[in-house]
């Protein structure tokens, strides 16, 4: 009977883990929306409440602060346009802690993606955006659309 609770437990922290993965997972997306007003909402989405840009170019790169403890870190790249009234970006997670077998504060790396591409999707109700679960291998690459 241990036995086999132990291996529920191992397959709940196993699905856990895929689920905490899932929601850092980096959006790939093209919007009407031009690389300033992006650059924009990263910084009112983002860059927030304990956060600062840490790097302005391309990629442009939000760090929790030192107070937070882990360092964690959300870059915005930008790709190359295929069109001239279109902006192809993905925004991710750049850097972050893992902790025994579990990325660390992956929540509000989670929440801030979130906040960011709602804010997108409010402005441009017409953005394809896609999840890039494999992403997270390489923070990067960008998948076509």
């Amino acid at each position: 009977m241990e036995f086999l609770i132990l291996i529920i437990l191992i397959a709940l922290a196993f699905v856990y883990r895929q689920s905490i993965k899932k929601g850092m997972a980096p959006r790939v997306f093209k919007t009407k929306l031009p690389q300033q007003r992006l650059r924009t909402l990263f910084e009112q989405r983002v860059a927030r409440a304990g956060w600062k840009i840490v790097n302005e170019s391309d990629p442009i790169v939000a760090e929790a602060g030192v107070i937070v403890g882990a360092q964690q870190q959300i870059a915005l790249h930008f790709g190359e346009n295929e069109d001239d009234d279109m902006t192809f970006a993905m925004i991710g997670p750049h850097t972050w802690i893992e902790g025994a077998f579990m990325p660390k504060k992956s929540h509000t790396i989670r929440m801030r993606l979130n906040s960011f591409m709602n804010a997108v999707q409010a402005e441009d109700p017409g953005v394809m955006v896609i999840r890039d679960v494999d992403g997270l291998k390489d923070a990067t690459s960008f998948p076509t659309l």
